[in-house]
């Protein structure tokens, strides 16, 4: 139980992470960019996102290739999805429906209209 404003909470680690809400601390460093936050979601999410090259090899512990896109740098977990990504920047359509000849950029598309339109 927070000793300032009463609220309940599941783990210790919560409560921690909420009490920084009240005194300003920043309790996750960021080890890449000594970046702080208050949450170790918050710093979670920056590594994703910022650091996304060096985030994919410590989580695997081993070299990884990574799946960054070069355009934005978004993070994708397989070759497959951000090269369906790299399709929204290039335009280029990646499946064809064998029923119609109409091109999707991602298979789920593809999926979709085969349900909807050839069941």
């Amino acid at each position: 139980v927070c000793q300032v404003c009463a609220r309940n909470f599941s783990s210790t680690r919560r409560l921690r992470e909420h009490m920084a809400t009240h005194t300003g601390e920043d309790l996750y460093t960021c080890n890449y960019c000594d970046k702080r936050f208050k949450s170790n979601s918050n710093l979670y999410t920056h590594r994703k996102w910022k650091h996304p090259t060096e985030w994919a090899q410590d989580a695997s512990g081993k070299e990884l290739e990574p799946h960054v896109c070069q355009v934005c740098a978004r993070n994708f977990s397989s070759t497959r999805r951000l090269r369906e990504h790299m399709a929204t920047h290039t335009g280029e359509d990646l499946y064809t429906c064998n029923y119609c000849d109409k091109r999707f950029k991602s298979n789920s598309n593809l999926y979709t209209h085969r349900k909807w339109k050839h069941p």
